[in-house]
């Protein structure tokens, strides 16, 4: 079945269609077995026939083709390429393989945050990749061209995203070029892409600086945890792409440097410098408070 401009399509995915009647299309996982319908999984075709491509190339051939899990005499063909079967038996493409990376425990595919990214307004292109962490995870950056000299703030891609998306798959910075680089055959150059500067993104609250004692040594550990500076008082955490995994430095960085116990849902809650040096203050007074109660009484002497 083909693609036409009238089909009505269920969302912004566009299907590849039905497979052709003599070929069997396989969705499978790790374990080279199909998946229960409509789960993602590898798109593999089974045939009796070789792929175009592979003949008198043994190693290239052993390391897609494999032998039929079924115990049938036919081969399967490992495309690379990650999809899934909707209900109505259309084949939807997700993307590759190669590119799928794990972000605090979830799997992704950079290529389906792209294309969201691409439906932001102002952004004309988009790549995501993921950048290794010093505790080990990844996290995602995006790489766009805006449309106009003005881009959209972190801000604002951060809101239109949570509109369609789960909080792991929005990436944690933003990174505008004029150009993304590209290869001599014209395919995004992945590796050229420059790391994040680092610097605080555009936001739609404008930067305000510390003014206690208390906000500066806030402001120290949040830019040390987030990699960011400068950390301005009204800035909110998620959108300086804050996660549970830097949450989780910014408390430990407050009860080392300021010996008060906040949990990472506190964090949350009080989500800018300001109001977590209102919750850190809160903090002191009721264990200052605590304290007080608890001071044993002093024995009373003999007369």
């Amino acid at each position: 079945m083909k693609i036409r401009r009238e089909t009505p399509l269920r969302d912004e995915r566009v299907p590849v269609g039905h497979a052709d009647l003599d070929k069997e299309i396989l969705i499978v996982g790790a374990d080279g077995r199909p998946v229960a319908s409509g789960e993602e999984g590898e798109i593999a075709v089974r045939s009796r026939y070789m792929m175009t491509g592979y003949w008198r190339k043994p190693e290239l051939t052993a390391a897609v083709i494999r032998s039929d899990p079924g115990g049938s005499d036919k081969k399967i063909y490992y495309t690379g390429d990650i999809g899934r079967i909707r209900p109505d038996g259309q084949l939807e493409l997700i993307g590759r393989r190669d590119f799928q990376v794990k972000v605090r425990g979830f799997r992704v595919q950079p290529a389906e945050v792209e294309q969201r990214l691409l439906e932001v307004r102002g952004i004309s292109e988009a790549v995501v990749v993921a950048l290794d962490e010093l505790d080990g995870d990844k996290r995602l950056v995006a790489y766009l061209v805006a449309q106009s000299e003005t881009p959209p703030s972190a801000s604002e891609i951060r809101n239109a995203l949570a509109k369609t998306m789960a909080d792991f798959m929005i990436p944690s910075a933003f990174v505008f070029l004029p150009a993304l680089p590209r290869t001599p055959g014209g395919k995004v150059d992945r590796r050229a892409l420059p790391a994040p500067s680092g610097d605080r993104p555009r936001l739609s609250n404008p930067y305000v600086a510390p003014s206690t004692a208390l906000e500066t040594q806030l402001v120290r550990i949040w830019e040390e945890a987030l990699s960011v500076a400068p950390v301005g008082v009204d800035d909110d955490f998620l959108e300086l792409g804050g996660d549970s995994l830097t949450a989780s430095r910014v408390v430990a960085g407050v009860l080392r440097e300021l010996q008060v116990t906040l949990s990472a849902a506190r964090l949350f809650d009080c989500p800018t410098v300001g109001a977590m040096a209102a919750a850190v203050a809160e903090e002191r007074s009721m264990s200052a408070g605590g304290r007080k109660l608890l001071r044993p009484k002093t024995r009373a002497t003999r007369s």
